[in-house]
């Protein structure tokens, strides 16, 4: 199961994953609130399939204060394609809170926390079915 393999690989900072039933009438800062993270859905923006699995891969991949390996890029490729794979149902939709596939490149860069940890992201995954979250917070 994902859940398991992303917690057990990504050693380091706060990492969240979890699943719940949709409602056909929440909305997104509902399932942000399920999810323990606040709800300002505003935060978010919508991403393609793929570029949700690169996001992700990403946010395992390095520390988010101190940019140190946490796995290998493949290994956190691997648990990103399994994730966005769990999440393939027609009409999914990725949220994410900032571009994290640019983060260790850049010198500049900015996101909209949802928790009040330092550095915080991930992916908020909705299909009909399911809603998921993986969401990563560390501290400098």
């Amino acid at each position: 199961m994902w859940q398991k393999a992303i917690i057990e690989s990504r050693k380091y900072g706060i990492v969240r994953c979890c699943s719940t039933l949709p409602d056909r009438n929440d909305r997104l800062s509902n399932v942000l609130i399920r999810f323990g993270l606040k709800g300002d859905a505003s935060a978010l923006h919508v991403v393609k399939r793929i570029h949700a699995a690169k996001i992700l891969a990403h946010l395992l991949w390095k520390d988010l204060a101190y940019h140190s390996e946490i796995m290998s890029f493949d290994k956190a490729t691997e648990l990103a394609r399994m994730f966005v794979e769990n999440h393939s149902e027609s009409g999914a939709e990725f949220h994410v809170n900032a571009d994290w596939s640019r983060y260790h490149q850049v010198r500049s860069f900015s996101w909209s926390g949802l928790t009040d940890a330092t550095f915080d992201g991930g992916i908020i995954a909705i299909t009909p079915t399911i809603a998921s979250c993986v969401w990563v917070e560390d501290e400098d």
